[in-house]
């Protein structure tokens, strides 16, 4: 805490007219001190490299001072948080308090910190930024509201059971979905006792996750004729269709070929680049285009300067419209219309691609690099599935 000698210094100190916070201006102001028109303790501080604090900045006549003391962070803090804690800190202040032996952490909701973690990681460029978001949106969204420390490890062991093996009500959508859900809230709790956010424990961690088995799924017998069938229908195009075929033409994960950009696809050459910071192994990722892809790719253009595949409902993320984010629904209702009940998902359709690739002859080394792994022993250990078709073909071939 830095202390203000006069009032003199203290009214020197606000070089800005008092403004009405909002979330909004609160992340785009210009470096530089503002005072806040309806808590006028409040302060927002912007340093030179944009770094963005909430601070208490008020007259003490008990002390006969100013004080200065920081809230919080606007990344993990929104006005309304900060203007409460504000007028908290001002009355303990009045009061006579010592703020600086005031360390109390302001805690924030599960909603917020997720809110603040996704934030950080999209602007420091970190890999699937949201993923985090994804997971804890679908598994704990009846928990956004609440602060973390009401979050117990026997309501928290109850959902990873109820995710991993279904209830009454609920049908099971496996260990791996459980798993990947309390490694979200693990991320998310260390990313709150980090930033203040939170002073218990990580509840997440004392939760004791099964192993899942490999997933093993592929498109077999005529699932193939029958997805691409429903995906001709009329309610799946312009943008359905495109999507879910290049998946099976290119063998990429879903979310690289949702943020898929424009500058990073040559189609008169038939490449695709996918960034080192987008790929899932960490390193640059060169892909060749079969000529049906292609012409896919060709009928996306005129939808967006940046983004293959725009978000269709027009989302919006810092101003700009931005790309495709989930096509779960739509990929629900295309095996709905095909009739597949046994659980396919998007990435099932990389697994394919693999097995096809190895089915018709190509080496494993090559599949794995068209695949993107580092190691062929991924690509052996989670892709070399065969079709049982296949298998029954290579032994009929065998003599004696």
């Amino acid at each position: 805490m830095t202390q203000l000698p006069t009032p003199s210094s203290h009214s020197r100190a606000r070089k800005n007219a008092p403004i009405n916070f909002t979330d909004a201006t609160a992340s785009t102001k210009a470096p530089g001190e503002y005072q806040d028109a309806k808590q006028p303790a409040l302060r927002l501080y912007v340093s030179p490299k944009g770094a963005r604090t909430w601070t208490l900045y008020k007259w003490s006549g008990a002390r006969n001072q100013a004080v200065r003391k920081k809230i919080g962070n606007v990344t993990s803090m929104n006005v309304k948080v900060a203007r409460q804690e504000a007028a908290r800190l001002a009355l303990e202040l009045e009061k006579g308090a010592d703020l600086r032996r005031s360390n109390k952490v302001v805690e924030g909701t599960l909603e917020s910190v997720v809110k603040a973690y996704t934030v950080e990681a999209k602007q420091k460029g970190a890999r699937q930024w949201y993923w985090a978001e994804r997971h804890i949106n679908r598994s704990f969204s009846d928990w956004l509201k609440l602060p973390l420390s009401k979050i117990t490890f026997a309501k928290l062991d109850e959902r990873y059971r109820e995710i991993a093996f279904g209830t009454g009500e609920k049908p099971k959508r496996g260990k791996g979905a459980a798993s990947m859900s309390i490694q979200a809230l693990r991320t998310v709790y260390a990313y709150a006792i980090k930033k203040d956010m939170y002073e218990g424990k990580n509840v997440a961690q004392l939760i004791e996750v099964e192993a899942a088995k490999p997933r093993q799924r592929v498109m077999v017998g005529d699932e193939q004729a029958r997805i691409m069938e429903a995906l001709r229908s009329p309610q799946f195009r312009p943008h359905v269709y495109p999507f879910f075929r290049l998946l099976m033409l290119t063998g990429v994960r879903w979310s690289n070929l949702a943020a898929a950009r424009w500058e990073n696809i040559d189609l008169k050459n038939r490449t695709w680049i996918i960034p080192a910071e987008k790929s899932k192994a960490g390193h640059v990722m060169e892909l060749h285009l079969r000529e049906e892809a292609v012409e896919l790719f060709e009928g996306q253009k005129g939808q967006s300067d940046e983004w293959v595949f725009p978000s269709p409902n027009g989302a919006m993320r810092d101003g700009k419209r931005t790309h495709l984010i989930d096509p779960m629904l739509s990929w629900k209702a295309v095996l709905k219309l095909a009739g597949i009940t046994e659980r396919l998902t998007p990435h099932d359709l990389r697994r394919s691609f693999g097995s096809i690739l190895l089915e018709q002859g190509v080496p494993m080394p090559a599949v794995s690099k068209m695949l993107g792994h580092s190691n062929v022993a991924t690509t052996e250990k989670h892709y070399g599935v065969y079709s049982p078709k296949y298998l029954r073909e290579q032994l009929d071939r065998v003599r004696g």
